[in-house]
């Protein structure tokens, strides 16, 4: 999944908002918009061609908003090579065979409209898009940048916001929307007894399903969550040997961190629970403001969180303006538990927690997902039926130490690839309980 910048922007007006690991940040800033209203018919190419003015917009939005810091001529560059694939795949001799007269915004512009002429409208439009897509496509890091429709924007959104709107977890357990949790709890062990034998490939996946409705419609908060947005959820937890909370994240939604809360609050009517374990492994990340909520809830508001990297500097970002949660101090000791497909705002996370070593990380190397999206609606309008949007980094996250997580991951406390790991753990942790829960957690699959 990829990874958002306050949801609250991107999707706000849903409830409150990632094959990758990303944060978002929908929207064009203040700045980045003036810009390209400023320089949307700065060439005369643009002002006479809509499909070089569409190409030459995003040129401005990467300049402006891409993570690194980008010359005329390497922008000139990139969109020469772009064209040129555009044209050859298209099969458009002047697009394939384009030249540049000069490295510059304005030789681009020139290059582009060559490179259009004579090309009917539908080519014109097919050229513009894949020449985005190709260049998009090459920025680093590579595949991350996306030229988005309005479609694709759509479920991106519904992913990021862990919504399904082709089902319905009330009718995977034949009852009516909205009935109570007792409810729930009977049609699911219905079904559950008749699927219980099945061995088909279908069976299992009906199975599958009930069980994951199941798991949203009898937590009170995950089913008010769902009532009320559609939002699956994310967090399942247990209690292991009396004194150990394990909170299973599988990924990170709007809702995620309220589940996270609520887990939290429920450990405060049970004092002997004093060893908290987070397991993030196969967690693939989504909204960063995640990221800032929760480490609120352990630093309280306006800490020092984490750093983004964008253009050259490192910009500071603290934790939420929400109040820390007194149940975590309950907790004498903290594991995260991690592995490969940790990504973006899980990574970030689990960075953060070490960095003050409020918590251990055990389990191994995090896949070093760190871009940060940003969502920047397109201004020119190709075809009134359809709009686009860019789906552009915009920063890289830092770890503890400073270096990017991004192509680097976050190294665990405890490696479990070492053969020595089960000795190591008494280095972090002094409670008998405590080693002995995270033995057995790191030989299971994660509870969702």
């Amino acid at each position: 999944m990829k990874a958002y910048r306050s949801i609250a922007a991107f999707a706000a007006i849903i409830f409150v908002a990632a094959g990758s690991g990303f944060y978002w940040w929908h929207g064009k800033s203040a700045a980045a918009a003036s810009v390209a209203t400023a320089t949307e018919y700065k060439t005369s190419q643009e002002a006479s061609n809509v499909y070089v003015r569409f190409d030459m917009e995003a040129y401005d939005d990467i300049e402006g908003q891409y993570w690194q810091q980008v010359q005329d001529a390497d922008m000139a560059k990139l969109f020469l090579a772009s064209v040129q694939k555009a044209g050859q795949n298209l099969n458009a001799p002047a697009a394939s065979n384009a030249t540049l007269a000069s490295s510059t915004r304005e030789g681009v512009a020139q290059m582009l409209s060559a490179a259009f002429a004579g090309s009917s409208t539908t080519t014109q439009e097919q050229l513009a898009l894949g020449t985005l897509q190709v260049a998009l496509y090459n920025l680093a890091p590579t595949g991350r940048n996306n030229l988005l429709s309005s479609q694709a924007k759509q479920q991106l959104e519904n992913t990021v916001n862990n919504v399904n709107p082709n089902n319905n977890l009330y009718d995977d357990l034949g009852i009516p929307q909205g009935s109570s949790e007792a409810a729930v709890a009977q049609a699911a062990a219905e079904k559950s007894a008749q699927l219980a034998a099945t061995t088909s490939a279908q069976g299992k996946q009906e199975l599958a399903q009930v069980q994951k409705a199941a798991a949203t419609l009898t937590n009170p908060t995950a089913k008010a969550i769902y009532d009320q947005t559609g939002a699956e959820a994310t967090v399942f937890t247990h209690v292991l040997n009396s004194h150990t909370l394990y909170i299973d994240i599988s990924s990170v939604a709007p809702s995620t961190i309220a589940e996270v809360a609520a887990a939290i609050d429920s450990a405060s009517t049970t004092p002997a629970l004093d060893n908290l374990i987070i397991d993030v492994r196969g967690n693939i990340g989504g909204d960063l403001s995640f990221a800032q909520n929760f480490l609120a809830l352990f630093f309280g508001p306006n800490e020092y969180a984490f750093d983004l990297y964008h253009q050259g500097n490192l910009q500071v970002q603290r934790t939420a303006n929400i109040a820390k949660d007194p149940t975590t101090l309950q907790f004498k000791q903290i594991a995260v538990l991690t592995d490969s497909m940790t990504q973006s705002t899980a990574e970030l996370s689990a960075s953060a927690l070490k960095h003050d070593h409020l918590a251990y990380t055990v389990g191994t190397t995090t896949r070093g997902w760190g871009s940060v999206e940003a969502i920047v609606p397109m201004q020119t309008v190709l075809d009134p039926s359809d709009t686009y949007a860019l789906e552009l980094v915009e920063y890289l996250t830092v770890r503890y130490d400073n270096l990017p997580i991004e192509g680097n991951g976050v190294a665990p406390d405890v490696d479990v690839n070492s053969s020595l790991w089960r000795s190591q753990l008494p280095n972090y942790f002094n409670s008998q309980y405590m080693i002995n829960a995270i033995e057995n957690e790191v030989t299971k699959a994660p509870l969702h």
